[in-house]
């Protein structure tokens, strides 16, 4: 279903069928992002009990920065929702414009404060020994790579406040499938442990961040974006 197709439904088509066509794929979306930490968890537990307990000892961390990401979106969700159901794609436009823009430069910024400060965060959440290493290790690298989680997210708010849910699932169950492939060689075959499995997600990340803002330049699918000099 195209751009016109789905407006058109989500104006004038039977409340069940909008609701459930928007909410089946968002759901989802919203479990397939779990399998992130899962996979990760799965494959480091091969390597030890420390070694498995650093990535659950700093998912709440990583946890808050996703709410974060979440946050800065959801304004504009709302207001994409409000042009694009008045048929006002140029104010769209300019909207997506900035919630790409904000969410890029504000990852950076969370990310290399965040970076910078892993030893002590850690430390003050009480991490000692092997288990502190092993989380520093992978919260460091996980920071870095905020700009790949806040930049899919901007995206995913951008094409649910045109009413498309479907396109973000599919692009994050690839990425999900991409970082199962990865996660062994970064963590075995290349020998990098639990830093492997947090490199492994970056890249998955990273994949699915360039795609999706391909899809935002390139693809005139209600919301086209154009590069500003």
């Amino acid at each position: 279903m195209d751009y016109t197709e789905k407006r058109k439904l989500i104006l004038k088509g039977d409340m069940v069928k909008v609701i459930l066509t928007l909410s089946v794929p968002l759901m989802i979306n919203n479990l397939i992002q779990t399998i992130y930490n899962l996979t990760d968890t799965f494959f480091v537990s091969r390597l030890g009990d420390i070694e498995v307990n650093a990535v659950g000892f700093v998912w709440p961390i990583i946890f808050f920065m996703m709410s974060i990401a979440v946050g800065l979106s959801i304004a504009g969700t709302a207001l994409i929702s409000q042009y694009t159901g008045a048929n006002e794609s140029d104010e769209a436009q300019v909207v997506a414009g900035q919630i790409i823009s904000f969410s890029f430069i504000a990852s950076i910024i969370l990310g290399i404060l965040g970076a910078l400060a892993t030893p002590f965060i850690v430390s003050i959440m009480g991490a000692e020994g092997e288990l502190y290493n092993y989380s520093v290790d992978f919260l460091r690298i996980i920071l870095l790579g905020l700009p790949t989680m806040f930049i899919f997210n901007a995206f995913n708010a951008i094409k649910q406040g045109q009413g498309d849910t479907y396109t973000p699932m599919i692009l994050v169950g690839l990425s999900v499938a991409l970082n199962i492939i990865l996660d062994p060689i970064f963590i075995f075959t290349f020998d990098l442990g639990v830093a492997g499995a947090a490199i492994a997600t970056v890249i998955s990340r990273g994949i699915l961040a360039i795609y999706a803002m391909y899809i935002l330049f390139n693809k005139n699918d209600g919301i086209r974006l154009e590069k500003n000099i």
